[in-house]
């Protein structure tokens, strides 16, 4: 049997970790994996807020083979009290001897606090395993915690000259099937899923992941005046009691959304929102998917409303490129 790397374990425990994205509002989606004599034997994620910690599962897995083990967590474990007795003392009571740590917690409740637990109780702890990839998972939850407002992804569909609708206001397909799918997997990884008023009255969306796989994110509808049309999707189909009406893009609506236990919000446009977005710096990720086409001069623009000179033009750093089909989606993020 080939002895594995902490680094081998660690990717298994974020794998798991990602099963509960989308399912874990306002917690962070974690996992962890105990490992006995270079074997897994016990993994776990953490399903809903108020359930067991990924620890939890994995120990209760495990069994009496955590004795002694090592286990590997995405996320720092927690060292207080909530809705659920502290990790930590899980680990210690079950006899853990090693414990990997991907990312640092930065609630303050939690920070560092969880690793001096087990280091008091004799346990072997090393933390920034995969720690990259531990961050990204929980990125959303660290705007969260830090800035005190939702993680915002905007998304747009656009043409090769930047519109996402023709001069009629007409938008489907502008990107291919391909697209569409990936746009399902964004919403099915966020809290809350956003439109302006605009594109609620012209394209009447549901916004609701298909297949939803267990998600059942907000609507979020932007509109200062309130006045839309009853006979809206979001206001009569199933989910109706999960749509919100909000007025506007203000620190205020935004701590409003926090009370829902919004933490991660996808933006779907139209242009003017968009705008919004980018001139109050909330543009946290950017997806844009090209489609190979074009629309012209007349044809709604992705970001409109809003213009900037070449000195205090916003900039964002790619992430990464991917094709998908005949379209390509840039994932930028804001810089710095």
């Amino acid at each position: 049997m080939s002895n594995h790397s902490p680094e081998f374990f660690m990717s298994r425990a974020i794998k798991v970790a990602e099963q509960g994205v989308g399912l874990t509002r306002p917690n962070p989606p974690v996992g962890a994996v105990v490992v006995k004599n270079n074997r897994i034997v016990g993994e776990g994620w953490h399903r809903k807020a108020g359930g067991p910690h990924a620890e939890v599962y994995a120990l209760s897995e495990a069994g009496k083979h955590a004795e002694g083990a090592q286990i590997y967590v995405t996320l720092e474990p927690c060292s207080t009290y909530g809705r659920t007795p502290p990790c930590a003392e899980a680990l210690i009571k079950a006899g853990i001897k090693e414990v990997y740590v991907s990312a640092i917690d930065r609630n303050p409740l939690h920070a560092g606090k969880g690793l001096a637990v087990l280091r008091r109780a004799g346990i072997k702890v090393t933390k920034g395993v995969l720690r990259t990839r531990g961050e990204e998972l929980v990125r959303p939850w660290n705007t969260f915690i830090t800035h005190d407002r939702p993680h915002i992804s905007l998304k747009l569909g656009l043409t090769l000259d930047g519109r996402i609708a023709d001069r009629h206001g007409k938008s489907r397909w502008i990107t291919g099937a391909a697209s569409r799918e990936r746009v399902q997997e964004l919403r099915r990884s966020v809290d809350a899923v956003m439109v302006g008023g605009m594109t609620a009255r012209r394209d009447n969306p549901s916004l609701i992941p298909r297949p939803a796989k267990g998600r059942k994110p907000h609507r979020l509808i932007l509109s200062k005046s309130g006045k839309l049309p009853k006979s809206l999707k979001v206001f009569s189909d199933s989910h109706a009691d999960r749509t919100l009406v909000v007025p506007g893009l203000t620190k205020a609506t935004l701590k409003r959304l926090m009370a829902y236990d919004i933490t991660h919000v996808l933006c779907e446009g139209g242009g003017q929102v968009a705008g919004q977005l980018i001139r109050k710096n909330l543009v946290d990720d950017l997806y844009l998917f090209y489609a190979p086409t074009v629309l012209g001069e007349y044809a709604a623009a992705g970001v409109s409303s809003e213009s900037w000179n070449m000195k205090n033009k916003p900039t964002f750093e790619t992430v990464r490129t991917e094709q998908l089909g005949n379209d390509v989606m840039i994932h930028l993020r804001r810089k710095g």
